[in-house]
């Protein structure tokens, strides 16, 4: 189940839905996450953004991506990293800053899905 936050400060139109899409689709062949419970939240970014204490003009984001700790390779999740990179640029084009994506991988108990752990759904599952 997995959750996805993806914060885009762009001066060009975004399609979330598209976004939305091709993220389901990383999620499920890279990750192999099941698309019924994925979830995609594009949010669009407002605020002002800066590196080296600099305002970013162009496209800038950041990406957080939770999934259940250990259900995932290290060789998936580096694939995933540099497939979201490509997904971005195709998306925004050149970016203006570096784009961050985090996996936050979270334990099985601190986190559910439709009122039940992931570990009771895990368990129940089997």
């Amino acid at each position: 189940m997995p959750y996805l936050q993806i914060r885009i400060a762009s001066p060009h139109p975004v399609d979330p839905a598209r976004l939305g899409e091709a993220a389901t689709r990383l999620m499920a062949e890279v990750m192999h996450k099941r698309r019924e419970v994925t979830v995609v939240e594009v949010v669009p970014s407002a605020g002002a953004w800066f590196v080296d204490g600099a305002p970013v003009s162009g496209p800038a984001v950041q990406a957080d991506i939770k999934i259940t700790r250990g259900t995932n390779t290290e060789a998936e999740k580096a694939r995933l990293l540099a497939a979201f990179q490509g997904l971005l640029r195709e998306t925004l084009g050149d970016l203006a800053a570096p784009a961050y994506v985090v996996i936050h991988e979270i334990a099985a108990t601190d986190w559910g899905y439709d009122g039940l752990p992931q570990a009771a759904r895990l368990t129940a599952k089997r």
